[in-house]
């Protein structure tokens, strides 16, 4: 009686291995500004790279979905926007002068950037990110080196109590919710769905933004958009 031979190990399954080979991501446009007081470069360096990490996000790759993952790290940089804040008050006007008046640069997302972010919540932060480092920087305390005035002092603590009010509401805590089968988590208030426009382009709000000193002159009209193509 013959035996049926065993094919098993005379066959060959060959692969080919490709390495992944990331495709580079798109460059994000700063807009430069400059600050004297080196009490208020801290605050606003920590404003700024936040601002870069919202357009970074996961949740950014949606137009309103909010990643609790991404809810706990805006939480943090609540918490150190605030505890920094609280630091330099606690600290104005100490130190000591130095010997030489010194310029910082510190860049932040042009309006451009945070105008086309996909994630409508996300942006809204990004905006009053935006309105605080433009605060920071143009206060008269701004041009000073180590001493912030009353005034800026009450315009900054506004802008930081509206984002973490901003936060807590609209983000929420991004602990779970219920039973952990459910899947569910405290994003804070509900947004709309806009997953059936997908990615917009041009935004709504266009990509670009006019900047202009106070003037009795009334800004330029904005243009109208493209047709689309059929």
């Amino acid at each position: 009686m013959s035996q049926i031979p065993n094919p098993g190990t005379s066959m060959q399954t060959e692969t080919i291995i490709k390495p992944v080979v990331p495709e580079g991501g798109m460059s994000i446009t700063l807009t430069p500004g400059t600050v004297q007081n080196r009490k208020l470069l801290p605050i606003a360096d920590l404003v700024s790279h936040n601002t870069l990490w919202l357009i970074e996000s996961e949740s950014n790759n949606v137009g309103s979905v909010k990643d609790p993952k991404d809810i706990k790290n805006a939480i943090a940089y609540k918490q150190t926007l605030r505890r920094v804040w609280n630091r330099t008050k606690k600290f104005n006007r100490g130190g000591g002068d130095t010997l030489y008046e010194t310029t910082h640069p510190i860049a932040f997302a042009s309006l451009g950037e945070l105008q086309s972010m996909p994630n409508t919540p996300f942006r809204g932060l990004a905006y009053l990110n935006w309105h605080l480092f433009r605060t920071l920087l143009e206060k008269q305390g701004s041009s000073l080196q180590v001493f912030i005035d009353e005034a800026a002092i009450d315009d900054i603590e506004k802008s930081v109590e509206e984002i973490e009010d901003f936060i807590d509401t609209e983000l929420g805590t991004g602990e779970q919710s219920g039973d952990a089968s459910e899947g569910k988590f405290l994003t804070g208030e509900q947004w709309p769905d806009f997953g059936r426009t997908g990615r917009v382009t041009p935004t709504p709000m266009g990509g670009t933004v006019h900047v202009g000193e106070p003037s009795s002159t009334a800004p330029p009209s904005v243009p109208t958009d493209t047709p689309d193509r059929v």
